[in-house]
């Protein structure tokens, strides 16, 4: 069973099929036009970078800028041992005054009461 279209729904087919293809016309050119902005935009980048690479080869060459100044690691490992070591001498000082405080107090003879 084939369907046929009267004319007044082949006008309208052919209608809307007309707006869709001027649709997609307009989109066509825009796209297309933007296509062409994006070629110039790249065609200028290029030579702003043919530019830049010719300024830099015609720079005189300049030295090498000197390396920064290291953080005085070795000063402050020294003063790391330092100080560890004067903390370790503290602690067996200390001890051996313990340890000589205690002989002392064992040599003494206790008070005497004198009553």
């Amino acid at each position: 069973m084939e369907e046929s279209l009267s004319t007044a729904d082949l006008e309208v087919v052919v209608e809307l099929q007309k707006a869709e293809l001027d649709r997609l016309l307009r989109e066509n050119a825009r796209l297309h036009d933007r296509v062409a902005q994006l070629l110039a935009l790249q065609e200028r980048e290029q030579v702003l970078r043919q530019q830049m690479q010719s300024l830099f080869a015609q720079r005189p060459q300049s030295p090498p800028l000197p390396e920064p100044p290291q953080p005085p690691q070795v000063e402050d490992n020294r003063a790391a041992v330092s100080a560890e070591r004067a903390e370790r001498r503290y602690a067996r000082l200390k001890e051996a005054l313990g340890h000589l405080i205690t002989a002392l107090e064992r040599k003494q003879p206790g008070p005497k009461d004198d009553g």
